[in-house]
């Protein structure tokens, strides 16, 4: 079964989550109206794996580093 959590699923904080670096040492929050325009870009790609990355990144506010470093046994489903 495909991951289907989108952005309004995702509590408040991690709507957040994803920012933009504005400068050295300061983050600003990408506006939910842009992240939903980069989730729809996408999901109409259609690639499987991209999709479950930006997914899970906006579900959970994991950093890159940490869902790059995340092996399959590390997931417990359900």
């Amino acid at each position: 079964m495909p991951f289907r959590m989108t952005i309004s699923d995702a509590p408040t904080s991690a709507k957040t989550a994803i920012h933009s670096v504005a400068g050295p040492g300061i983050a600003e929050a990408i506006p939910e109206r842009q992240l939903r325009r980069f989730l729809r870009a996408v999901h109409r790609a259609g690639k499987r794996r991209d999709i479950a990355l930006v997914e899970m990144l906006l579900g959970t506010g994991l950093r890159v580093g940490e869902l790059l470093a995340l092996d399959v046994a590390d997931v417990r489903l359900g």
